[in-house]
């Protein structure tokens, strides 16, 4: 049966099931801390528990088990409506096979890229000098809200790009993550990232103009980040999207052996 429960609770029925199993499956890796009020809608069972995630366009499951087969009978009483599942792994999924046993239906392999020493990259990859004089670009304030939302969501797919709603996107915004170019007046070149913990993390690239100006803002970003004391930066790149794989190959970015696994499951 489908609940909603409180944040306490949730950890609650997560504690008993260690308890009860021990080490448990899952494929959540939220701080439970900051979301203090969220309440959860859940399907529970005595050896799993699915979260029921609603984003705007997307219904995401998250879940806790002791093995993958006891969330079958937790999915059967989902109600009808496409699902998504995101499994993250080191090397090779063990689990594929259980997942869709269970009615899973794989649509998308996506791969960790990293740079461990991006100044030295930027030192060798003859970037700075091939894009030199630089193309302006801007910190995207929350008057952009509007039109870098319509960017994001004409681009990627929402089940396999966490797009942000207007709250996360406002809260984004006011933590200066977003960087564009504009010419004549639009915005034709987006990127968002994030720093914390010594990481820079590429999360959203979109270019529509020149190459130059996707370059100018990677660039320009990257060489704060550098001068900061700055090394380690990251990206989550789709396994069959050679483009972006090549952009990103530019700023020395490789395959790190994560990858995470999307799932799709029609009800």
């Amino acid at each position: 049966m489908i609940c909603d429960i409180d944040t306490r609770q949730l950890i609650d029925l997560i504690n008993s099931l260690k308890t009860d199993h021990g080490r448990l499956l899952t494929n959540s890796y939220r701080r439970f801390t900051d979301e203090n009020d969220t309440v959860w809608n859940v399907v529970a069972g005595d050896k799993a528990i699915l979260m029921i995630v609603r984003e705007e366009l997307v219904t995401r499951i998250e879940f806790y088990a002791e093995r993958l087969t006891d969330i079958a009978g937790l999915v059967s009483e989902l109600p009808s409506g496409e699902y998504c599942l995101e499994y993250i792994y080191r090397g090779r999924n063990e689990y594929a096979d259980k997942l869709m046993e269970v009615g899973f239906s794989p649509l998308k392999t996506m791969q960790r890229c990293c740079n461990y020493d991006i100044g030295t990259t930027l030192v060798s990859n003859g970037l700075i000098d091939r894009y030199c004089p630089l193309e302006e670009y801007v910190s995207m304030g929350i008057s952009e809200l509007e039109r870098i939302k319509k960017l994001l969501w004409d681009t990627f797919d929402t089940r396999i790009s966490h797009l942000p709603n207007d709250e996360e996107l406002r809260r984004s915004i006011d933590q200066g993550e977003f960087f564009g170019c504009i010419k004549d007046g639009s915005l034709v070149s987006l990127l968002q990232r994030q720093i914390s913990n010594k990481k820079f993390y590429i999360n959203q690239v979109i270019n529509r103009a020149d190459p130059v100006c996707i370059h100018s803002i990677m660039l320009g970003e990257l060489q704060k980040y550098v001068a900061d004391g700055g090394k380690y930066i990251y990206a989550w790149i789709a396994s069959d999207n050679e483009a972006s794989m090549k952009f990103h190959q530019k700023y020395g970015l490789m395959p790190d052996n994560m990858r995470c696994d999307v799932f799709i499951l029609d009800k």
